[in-house]
């Protein structure tokens, strides 16, 4: 306790000493202020905030948040201003919601979902010409008349392509495609195989069409936008009248625009148009240029004609035009029908109505039977006719509720083929073997991997192939046993099929106009040449040739196919299909819009003669949905006495002609001579391969008779086709 206190003590009297010292010291001069440490946070704080201004400005927002956050830091007091900019630059980096229209914009909706550019190559204007005819772009007439070709329309404007071939029932396909010229972006891609429920519009409607708000002009008063929303639907075929077509009916946006037309995937025209806001004048039909025919000075050239003498020159002879062609010596060319035409007045075929739409056609040479299946699964069956004798329909075969194709036969058996689409089996495709001279029972049906067309059968081998279009292949088949043997892929737009029995070479012919060659034993490709354009849509087989038709350029193709040699020859009639004859040489071109069946010489292109067929009451008429294999007219010859049987699907008829009715040939026809075919079973990998599927070589050929007798149609039944 005392050392406490003396502590005490000593502290009290050392603070005593402290406070006189002070007190001293106050009465002496005044010393030096010390320096205020903050004054030197104070300017790094000014720095910081300039700097953070700065970087606020240039839009560096971070950096400026760092800056005013450490000019804040360093403040020796609060600083109101620091913090509203730190504030802004939060608000400047904060995320912000991007407006959304409070309703859909009423713009139709155009399918782009495949980026497609414009097409850099140059239109093929010939093939444009021959296949489309005039081609305009036009206001759709109120009537169904030609419209003057303009660029520039209005927005309330029915735009339509005026396609001349139109007229004729075109049935090629054709596509649009419709571009933004500004913005090189695809606005509409349309296909004529979209529109095949579409019906021609006889013009378009009478009332105004509804216009959508973004196509109202403010300028013009008659210009009423329509309350209800637009709704977008996909792009679709639209046809006024019977020549003019176009990706959508009502007005257009406002813009330009760039058009391409295509044939088969051929560019064959371009157009560029405007559309604006304001009324454009409707162009006055200008008068078209009188042209002088190419013809007309080469009549002028010839002397007047000598007496005329019979002689073998093709018919129908060109009549000059009247208007370009005047001769003072003669009054007028009306005297010249007088002379007797070398070609006699055209005989007419005898036509039998079947039951439905007749679709494949075969004969059997054996016993000269044609055969006829219709769209009803009933096989028609009739004898060729002699002389004046009609041909009259026997007892039909009934293969119930199919879709039949084609229907081939195998000249060794009798055996009926008919390629369907429906099937026992649930496949999508099969083959229905029958027994033609037997009554017609059923032997098999043969399930394939897609829905069949056009089929033939090599009787000497016992092989058959038919065309899968959904595959786009020849599908191989062993008629004596029903297997599968093999696939030839590659193959598409495959419109007709030829059988060279001797050489044993298939021909499938293309819608591009190739055609390619097919070795029948060994089912490899040997060759694809060339014969026409796009259009190709028969072919027929006779002397090692190949004969075409195209329906596009109406034009006959003769192709020698081992030097790959095409002579071409205009027709004066658009062609549908073709035969030919290996005895005489002739071949045989059905029309399918004047009526008639044309005898002609393939070496030079004339015309020997001409039969008339029943009125098949205009061009065919095909219903939603309809198979157009099935619907294609089919022409086939007796090679004994060249009877000639045409199938006429739009009126469900079958027409007879017999060889006497045509001309009598004055000149045999030159046989040419073609250089037989190359065997290439012996050196697979040479050429290109038909298919993995199936065994490397077809099954052992068979010698198959036709059966004598109840019992021996049994026996062939059980062991096969």
């Amino acid at each position: 306790m005392t050392r406490l206190l003396r502590a005490l003590v000593g502290f009290g009297a050392l603070v005593a000493m402290v406070l006189v010292a002070s007190g001293c010291a106050s009465s002496s001069p005044a010393a030096a202020p010390t320096p205020d440490p903050f004054a030197g946070l104070a300017d790094r704080s000014d720095q910081a905030f300039r700097q953070g201004l700065e970087a606020y400005g240039q839009g560096q927002y971070r950096d400026a948040l760092t800056d005013f956050e450490q000019a804040k830091t360093l403040s020796p007091s609060s600083d109101p201003l620091i913090d509203q900019m730190i504030e802004r630059t939060k608000s400047a980096m904060a995320p912000t919601p991007t407006a959304v229209p409070p309703t859909p914009t009423e713009v139709p909706a155009t399918p782009t979902a495949v980026p497609v550019a414009l097409s850099q190559q140059q239109p093929d204007t010939d093939l444009g010409q021959r296949y489309f005819g005039n081609v305009s772009l036009a206001v759709v007439p109120g009537s169904n008349s030609d419209a003057p070709a303009a660029t520039q329309f209005f927005f309330q404007d029915q735009v339509g392509l005026h396609i001349d071939g139109l007229k004729q029932h075109l049935r090629l396909p054709f596509s649009l495609r419709v571009f933004n010229a500004d913005s090189k972006e695809l606005v509409a891609s349309v296909s004529s195989e979209d529109a095949s429920a579409a019906t021609p519009q006889t013009a378009p409607t009478s009332a105004p069409t509804p216009v959508p708000a973004w196509q109202v002009d403010p300028h013009d008063p008659t210009a009423t936008p329509t309350s209800a929303p637009v709704v977008a639907q996909p792009f679709q075929v639209a046809r006024f009248w019977d020549s003019y077509v176009w990706y959508h009916t009502g007005g257009e946006q406002p813009g330009r625009y760039h058009l391409e037309l295509y044939a088969n995937g051929v560019l064959t025209n371009t157009f560029d148009y405007s559309v604006g806001t304001v009324p454009v004048p409707t162009p006055a039909p200008t008068q078209a240029p009188t042209v002088e025919p190419t013809a007309a000075p080469t009549i002028e050239d010839v002397p007047p004609p000598p007496p005329v003498v019979p002689t073998p020159v093709p018919p129908a002879p060109r009549s000059a035009p009247s208007q370009s062609y005047t001769a003072p010596e003669q009054p007028a060319p009306t005297a010249v029908p007088a002379t007797p035409t070398p070609i006699p007045t055209p005989a007419t075929a005898y036509t039998t109505t079947v039951g439905g739409i007749a679709s494949g056609l075969d004969v059997d040479s054996a016993t000269g039977r044609f055969y006829l299946v219709d769209s009803t699964g009933v096989i028609w069956v009739t004898d060729a006719p002699a002389g004046a004798q009609r041909p009259t329909l026997g007892t039909p075969i009934n293969i119930g509720q199919r879709q039949p194709v084609d229907l081939a036969i195998d000249q060794s058996t009798g055996y009926l083929y008919v390629s369907s689409h429906v099937c026992e089996q649930n496949a999508p495709g099969c083959i229905v073997a029958l027994n033609g001279r037997g009554g017609g029972a059923i032997l098999r049906s043969i399930a394939l991997p897609g829905a069949p067309s056009q089929l033939r059968v090599d009787s000497d081998l016992g092989l058959l192939y038919v065309a899968v279009p959904d595959k786009q292949a020849l599908i191989q088949v062993d008629v004596r046993s029903g297997n599968v043997l093999r696939t030839i892929s590659g193959l598409p737009q495959v419109t007709a099929l030829a059988l060279d029995s001797t050489r044993h070479t298939l021909y499938a012919a293309h819608l591009g106009g190739q055609v390619t060659v097919i070795d029948v034993p060994s089912a490899q490709v040997i060759g694809r040449p060339t014969v026409s354009g796009a259009g190709l849509n028969s072919i027929a087989t006779a002397r090692g040739l190949v004969y075409g038709v195209n329906t596009a350029t109406h034009e006959l193709d003769v192709l020698e196919p081992m030097s790959q040699a095409v002579a071409r020859y205009p027709l004066s009639q658009e062609p549908a299909a073709i035969a030919a004859a290996e005895d005489t040489g002739a071949i045989y071109v059905l029309s399918s819009r004047s009526d008639v069946i044309l005898q002609m010489d393939p070496t030079s292109g004339t015309e020997i003669g001409r039969v008339n067929m029943a009125s098949r009451g205009g061009h065919m008429g095909l219903s939603t949905g309809s198979n157009l294999q099935a619907l294609q007219p089919r022409l086939v010859l007796d090679p004994h006495d060249d009877a000639v049987f045409a199938s006429l699907p739009d009126q469900g008829e079958l027409a007879a002609i017999t060889n006497d009715q045509f001309p009598t040939i004055a000149d045999p026809i030159p046989y040419v001579q073609a250089p037989e075919q190359p065997v290439v079973a012996s050196i697979p990998g040479v050429i290109w391969p038909g298919g993995d599927a199936g065994p490397a070589q077809p099954a052992p050929i068979l010698n198959a008779q036709a059966p004598d007798s109840p019992s021996a149609s049994d026996n062939t039944d059980q062991e096969g086709l």
